[in-house]
């Protein structure tokens, strides 16, 4: 694992905001997608301002494939770039990674990481490396936080009812747009 360091302006009020725009323009389709044929694993919802992640199941139909996980956002921006990154990067790592990434972006953003560091998995590409790192923006702005953290809970959550695949891997899928 490589260990690196969030890249923060001295003017958090407006650095945190175009990051966060930047990744749900990149990352969230901003459609709803067919979950026919899905199985719920979990919901997570913000009560202070009724964000709501949840994810889904489902196994691609012809051909065959793995099982696949769907973070669906209803809320803000912030929750929505938050829960695409991580339905991008989980599917990249061995199932116990992944859990361990979970925890480790939920310590970072709430501020419980003494050095302000995350440990990026080598299996990442750089550019979501280099996003995951930016979504960390947003503990300059506590209010948000929560928003940040809502689709890390869900998937961590749902990841504990996903049965692992022999192989180890996390399930796989293909990004719609």
């Amino acid at each position: 694992m490589r260990e690196r360091e969030s890249l923060e302006s001295e003017d958090p009020s407006t650095e945190w905001r175009e990051l966060l725009i930047s990744l749900v323009k990149r990352y969230h389709p901003g459609e709803r997608r067919d979950l026919s044929g899905a199985t719920l694993l979990r919901r997570e919802v913000n009560r202070s301002c009724g964000d709501t992640v949840t994810v889904y199941r489902r196994a691609e139909e012809s051909p065959p494939r793995e099982p696949v996980l769907l973070l669906e956002v209803q809320g803000c921006a912030v929750c929505k770039a938050s829960a695409a990154i991580a339905e991008k990067v989980l599917p990249l790592l061995p199932a116990t990674q992944g859990g361990e990434l979970c925890r480790d972006v939920l310590r970072c953003i709430e501020g419980k990481d003494p050095g302000d560091r995350l440990r990026i998995p080598s299996e990442l590409p750089e550019d979501l490396a280099r996003d995951l790192l930016d979504l960390l923006a947003v503990r300059r702005a506590p209010a948000r936080r929560r928003c940040a953290t809502l689709g890390w809970e869900a998937a961590l959550a749902a990841l504990a009812l996903t049965p692992p695949d022999p192989s180890g891997t996390l399930p796989r899928h293909e990004t719609r747009e």
